[in-house]
């Protein structure tokens, strides 16, 4: 087989007209999620044009930022394609990759490991708090360095980042994000998560169910074996939730990085971009105000910035 009829039976394989479909349907509703994660990716540089501002001090969480907009990108177009249990698979990590990220650029800089009491009450978190904490200790010049190059974290755990005994619970790790501020203002925030993180998982774990032939067993049981098709009901439910983490993912990247806005070029910059009064166009999520907890985020801190 030579490249061409490689490359063309990769191309069908990829099932490229279950993309047309599915945009024929959705059309409206795909674009503004797609732009949504545009705006995820898009938000991060605005805050941080000017002198004096570093984004160094935030490293650890932006690179899981540039991960998470990869990830949900190929989530988008994997549901596109008609690959449901894929994109969601995908989804999940991509939520994943959002706590994450937040949750070791928040344990990389003092005044958040010393106030992380959710923690303590887990085995993994007690465990790697007492590391980073005895590395410190013998190294004072290590904790400057994790306040001026957040990312650094990374090297220093490298070595028991996957053992599970340093591992905090997920459930831990939402509480903590929650106790640092991290999902404000999301109300019961880490029962929220909780849940769409739960959600998110039985595609993962591989539940009867929710394979795809277990979801088109349900739906379209004469369809099992023929090619995959596009189905109406499983891509409203996949955007549903890409849209539910995309929001809670600029929930995060706001809280995480809202420390620049105290800078007048970036309050300039950021302004017009995520303006309250049009922030469900400009981000294109589609929820009402009530819905939309970036809606609320800006809403809080109009007074302050704006």
């Amino acid at each position: 087989m030579n490249l061409k009829k490689a490359y063309s039976h990769i191309i069908t394989e990829l099932h490229i007209d279950n993309l047309k479909d599915s945009l024929r349907l959705r059309f409206e509703e795909i674009r503004k999620v797609h732009d949504a994660i545009h705006e995820f990716i898009l938000i991060a540089p605005a805050m941080f044009p000017c002198e004096g501002v570093s984004w160094h001090s935030k490293s650890a969480f932006l690179l899981y930022h540039w991960e998470t907009f990869d990830s949900a990108h190929r989530s988008l177009i994997e549901a596109l394609c008609g690959y449901y249990n894929v994109a969601f698979t995908l989804l999940r990590s991509v939520l994943e990759l959002l706590l994450k990220g937040a949750f070791f650029e928040r344990l990389a800089h003092r005044k958040f490991r010393e106030n992380s009491s959710q923690l303590d009450k887990d085995k993994g978190g007690r465990n790697l708090k007492t590391f980073l904490n005895e590395i410190t200790k013998q190294a004072p010049s290590v904790a400057d360095e994790l306040e001026r190059i957040s990312a650094s974290i990374y090297d220093k755990i490298a070595l028991i980042v996957d053992n599970p005994k340093f591992r905090p619970r997920i459930k831990t790790i939402i509480k903590q994000l929650k106790d640092w501020e991290i999902l404000d203002p999301i109300p019961n925030a880490d029962l929220y998560v909780w849940n769409l993180y739960q959600i998110l998982s039985k595609d993962v774990h591989v539940i009867p169910d929710r394979i795809y032939i277990g979801k088109v067993l349900v739906l379209k049981p004469d369809e099992i074996f023929g090619r995959k098709k596009v189905h109406l009901a499983l891509l409203d439910e996949y955007m549903k939730y890409l849209k539910e983490v995309m929001d809670l993912g600029i929930v995060i990247e706001l809280n995480i990085l809202k420390t620049s806005l105290r800078y007048r070029e970036i309050r300039a910059n950021i302004k017009e971009k995520i303006a309250v009064d049009n922030v469900t166009d400009l981000l294109a999520l589609g929820f009402s105000p009530k819905r939309s907890y970036i809606y609320r985020f800006l809403f809080s801190l109009r007074e302050k910035i704006f």
